[in-house]
């Protein structure tokens, strides 16, 4: 079908809130990839509802309104016809802003939209009067029209085969008044585009104007209605077709015609979510008792609220400035009957003008919601096992757990958008860190009683290495002690080798004199001799020990470097071990930390998500 865009979705606000999922009255054009939405335009039904349902600003609506002004700047002609829906947005002003809208674009005729919708109705009652088929579905909003081309194809058949009233009126532009310049629509809705561009309708219509990019445009350049006089139609005024936008408000036109006819309206929800249903099944069982014509809106509320409508009314304002509107239209033709009449005389002077539509342009098969039984493997995707899992919360915007599995079946979501899913998968989480925990916790107690043997023996190590420092400190004294001794040893020794020469000398001299003394001097001599020996063996003892005194002077200095050395290395060692003791008692308590964290983590995933 190629359904051309109504709105757009901004990727960068969107946030995956799922507000525009949970007011889609169709669900399956948004495709959602778990961080943001897409939107399948040949599947949308172009309500506009998602728009004004985003919390984010992320979705925008689409219009033609600067395409129009190119054309303008262009020069193009150009006629608008007008939506009675821009009462509520301008109120008391509606009537200078139609001043204002032609001498601003230089338009070439301004028409009502509710003079096509008393045309549209003459040709309803001449189908029903000609065909008999009950009940006729109204075509005013292309939202339905679509929709029933979409997704109830079985009652397009019951569609009114008659045009709206924007292009029944775009049609009398085009051939009873010849025009030939671009037609657009000024209105509160976003499907209009769609119906123009619908080969249907004979691309009669080139512009869909939105009044909530009218006002903006307005107001960006400050426009002031209250310096402009009160505009009027062109072509001949409408009566309750002035309001026919408004709930129930074809059947107000129609009661002129049949006072005690079965007509029912429903605008919103209801028409998608029970009423066409309920249709289908009534007509497919041969149910008899049908209303005469069904009266269809989108918007609950009418056309008045429409997703491209600017309003601050409350809705009793509102309800009266329509009263008020309509009260007004009908004193332009004083009785009802002169209304009719008028609208019957223009028709059948214009009878050459083809206002029938033919529904031949194709829709795209659209997805359905599928049985449970062919959703397993979604279910079983989304952790969803037991019948009390299927929570059915709005959620994830569609409302049940079987239209959003139908939405995973044809890859237009994923797991990642299910609340159910979300929860199961976070308690699992918790559940597996509660385990992590607990065996950390239980690892940190045997590692903080580790580290806190390891205190204990650090601590010894650094008590047995203080006394060797201690003893070490002790040794060297004695050998300082000692070495100093032994350095007082050699001025001994030295005295004792010198005693022992100066005793040799003497006993020398002694044998010279005893030899000059003769005789007298033999006994003196031998004790000479004597004397001379003793000192020789002296000397001979004193030179053994000084090279011994040397070797023990030469130990003692080792040994007291050594001692030095390892005095310095049992001091470096004891410090280390100290250090070490330090960072095991700052690494204990951390873990006692880290233990009272896990610990804390554990009770935690005790807890009931």
């Amino acid at each position: 079908m190629g359904l051309c865009k109504v709105v757009n979705i901004e990727q960068d606000k969107c946030v995956n809130c799922h507000s525009c999922i949970s007011v889609c009255p169709v669900k399956y054009c948004f495709i959602a990839d778990g961080k943001t939405m897409k939107i399948n335009d040949d599947v949308c039904i172009g309500c506009g509802r998602c728009a004004n349902a985003c919390p984010h600003n992320a979705i925008s609506i689409v219009d033609d309104f600067q395409e129009f002004l190119d054309s303008i700047n262009r020069g193009e002609k150009t006629c608008v016809i007008v939506s009675p829906a821009i009462l509520v947005t301008f109120k008391n002003q509606h009537k200078q802003l139609l001043s204002w809208l032609k001498e601003t674009w230089v338009l070439n005729g301004i028409y009502d939209e509710g003079l096509g919708a008393e045309f549209s109705t003459i040709k309803y009652v001449n189908f029903i009067k000609k065909s008999g088929l009950i009940p006729l579905i109204s075509q005013q909003c292309p939202s339905v029209v679509d929709y029933i081309k979409i997704y109830k194809p079985e009652l397009i058949d019951y569609l009114a085969p008659v045009h709206s009233p924007a292009i029944i009126l775009g049609k009398i532009i085009r051939k009873k008044l010849k025009f030939e310049g671009n037609i657009a629509y000024i209105g509160p809705c976003l499907s209009k585009r769609r119906e123009f561009r619908d080969p249907d309708t004979d691309g009669v219509m080139q512009f869909n104007l939105t009044i909530k990019n009218l006002k903006k445009y307005m107001d960006m350049h400050k426009i002031d209605l209250d310096a402009y006089k009160d505009g009027k139609f062109d072509l001949m005024p409408a009566e309750r077709g002035e309001t026919f936008c408004k709930p129930a408000g074809f059947k107000n036109i129609i009661k002129r015609y049949y006072q005690e006819a079965r007509i029912t309206n429903f605008e919103g929800n209801i028409l998608y979510k029970k009423y066409f249903n309920d249709l289908s099944q009534d007509i497919d069982s041969e149910f008899k008792n049908f209303p005469l014509i069904v009266d269809c809106l989108n918007c609950e509320g009418g056309c008045y609220r429409g997703p491209a409508v600017v309003s601050d009314l409350t809705i009793d304002k509102e309800l009266s400035m329509i009263e008020e509107k309509e009260e007004e239209s009908i004193k332009n033709y004083k009785a009802p009957i002169k209304a009719q009449k008028a609208f019957e005389k223009f028709l059948e002077e214009n009878h050459e003008l083809d206002l029938n539509r033919i529904y031949f342009s194709e829709a795209v098969r659209p997805i359905q919601t599928l049985p449970y039984n062919e959703l397993k493997e979604e279910a079983e995707l989304t952790l969803k096992r037991e019948s009390s899992d299927f929570l059915n919360c709005p959620s994830c915007g569609y409302g049940t757990c079987q239209k959003f599995a139908s939405a995973m079946h044809h890859n237009l979501n994923t797991p990642t958008n299910c609340r159910f899913y979300i929860q199961k998968s976070l308690t699992k989480t918790v559940f597996e860190s509660n385990s992590i925990s607990e065996d950390l916790a239980s690892t940190i107690n045997q590692m903080e009683a580790t580290t806190r043997s390891i205190m204990g023996l650090a601590e010894k190590a650094k008590q047995a290495f203080d006394q060797i420092y201690k003893h070490t400190n002790v040794i060297k004294d004695i050998n300082t002690s000692l070495k100093d001794k032994s350095e007082q040893f050699a001025p001994i020794v030295g005295a004792i080798s010198e005693i022992s020469q100066q005793i040799n000398l003497l006993s020398l001299n002694a044998a010279i004199e005893a030899s000059r003394a003769g005789e007298m001097g033999k006994g003196f001599a031998v004790v000479s001799t004597e004397i001379r020996k003793l000192a020789d063996k002296t000397k001979g003892e004193t030179d053994k020990i000084i090279p011994i005194m040397q070797s023990i002077k030469s130990d003692v200095e080792n040994m007291a470097n050594n001692m030095n050395k390892l005095s310095k290395e049992t001091k470096d060692f004891a410090d280390a071990i100290d250090t070490l003791h330090n960072s095991i008692k700052e690494v204990n308590t951390a873990l006692q930390g880290l233990g009272a964290s896990a610990d804390k983590l554990a009770s935690f995933g005790k807890r009931k998500i």
